[in-house]
């Protein structure tokens, strides 16, 4: 087992080319098709298909394995219903299904398959004492990961929630949120990683001015694996065993949040974190969450935020992070939408008996532009920038005898999108 801490000055140069803040276009946000009515609600049946070039398919370190790259095609339907006027009560469901096929490789070939996501939203009495949300979301991700990361293994995820809001003279002044949602994860090829996790949450806000609150959020959490001991493959001889343990974190953060002039929104929120895992590493910790935001116009907004929290894992029960992030949404000529949104990670895992200190670096770069030929036909390209700057590595034995496994990767995605909804 290996790892090293990624230089300080290429962290401060991703920060910089992070953050650099972009000029944005000003303008009109471009108009949604009309839809098909039908009694109190709007239709938006469509179709779209994406196809483009990805350079790192498996998220493998270059060092590894070559010929990583992959043509890619995802054609699909999607459905969108919306209750015309939804003064006192509001009901929104987006359903989406994708094919997506690699080509060219047979080892991507076979991770080609159906990516489905379904979500249904609804308030009620939204304009009464008492307010209620419900919702549940479903969605099926097919395609390989990257080491340790699970960001695409093939799995189920269902996610049910409720929320109640106590809100007096419409919650002008003051509101009181109680919630709780359940992310059931179930993954086809490894079981071990399946997990129920429960959050509980109590969001309060007290506005002092009419578009700035103070905000105090209370949250409790429950994260259960069926399985102790993570397997990913059979037939290898591992140093160390990945456990999955329980925990119960928790998290109290306070601040301000809103409007401080017309155009310029910021949010200051700090607080404590507790760890609590049933066995292994813990911690307390310090959170908070900064962000300032600016909108040019109701469709053009630029946000800069830092976050710092920490996050579950099978590797080291957990991982604390910092991460810094830039989003940039405009749209001009009622035609034309643009985005450019970065985002830098910097995790550093709790320890795993016998194995050294592991910090990743994990960057994300994304730039999109898109053309609407008539409200609802839009045509776009996307660019994908996304790796991992670690040297953190494993050594195991397997069947050919050693290997090493690298966490680090680096991988482009270009994307051509086309799609028409009514």
């Amino acid at each position: 087992m290996q790892s090293a801490t990624f230089p300080v000055w290429a962290k401060v140069l991703i920060i910089l080319v992070t953050v650099a803040m972009p000029q944005a276009l000003n303008g009109e946000g471009v108009p949604e098709a009309e839809g098909i009515r039908t009694g109190s609600f709007r239709l938006h049946p469509g179709v779209f298909v994406h196809g483009g070039y990805d350079s790192n398919w498996a998220y493998r370190d270059s060092a590894d394995a070559t010929d990583l790259g992959v043509f890619v095609v995802r054609p699909g339907l999607s459905f969108r219903t919306a209750i015309i006027d939804p003064v006192a009560t509001s009901w929104n469901n987006v359903l989406r299904f994708g094919w997506e096929q690699y080509l060219g490789n047979r080892g991507a070939e076979a991770s080609s398959g159906p990516e489905v996501d379904v979500s249904s939203q609804a308030e009620f009495m939204r304009q009464g004492l008492f307010k209620v949300g419900v919702g549940a979301s479903y969605g099926f991700v097919n395609g390989p990961a990257d080491d340790f990361q699970q960001r695409n293994y093939t799995h189920h995820l269902f996610t049910p929630q409720v929320e109640g809001t106590l809100q007096p003279e419409g919650g002008s002044v003051f509101n009181q949120r109680i919630g709780y949602a359940l992310l059931l994860r179930d993954y086809t090829d490894f079981a071990s990683l399946n997990s129920f996790q429960h959050k509980f949450w109590a969001v309060t806000r007290w506005s002092f001015l009419p578009q700035t609150a103070l905000v105090l959020r209370l949250e409790q959490g429950i994260v259960q694996y069926p399985t102790k001991v993570r397997r990913i493959s059979e037939g290898y001889d591992v140093s160390f065993r990945l456990e999955n343990i329980n925990s119960t974190p928790f998290r109290v953060t306070g601040g301000l949040s809103g409007l401080i002039f017309d155009r310029i929104n910021l949010t200051l929120l700090g607080g404590y974190g507790y760890t609590f895992y049933d066995e292994g590493p813990n911690d307390h910790l310090f959170l908070a969450s900064v962000e300032a935001g600016y909108m040019f116009t109701n469709g053009s907004k630029l946000s800069l935020g830092y976050v710092r929290d920490f996050a579950d894992s099978t590797f080291g029960n957990y991982f604390t992070f910092h991460r810094v992030y830039l989003g940039l949404m405009a749209s001009f000529l009622q035609r034309f939408e643009i985005g450019l949104n970065a985002k830098a990670n910097f995790q550093s895992f709790a320890a795993v008996t016998g194995v050294g200190e592991r910090e990743d670096t994990i960057i994300d770069g994304e730039a999109l532009v898109s053309y609407a030929f008539v409200p609802g036909f839009k045509a776009g390209v996307t660019y994908l920038l996304r790796g991992n700057l670690t040297d953190f590595s494993t050594q195991f034995t397997g069947p050919e005898g050693p290997l090493e496994s690298r966490s680090s990767y680096m991988k482009h995605l270009v994307t051509v999108n086309l799609s028409y909804e009514f």
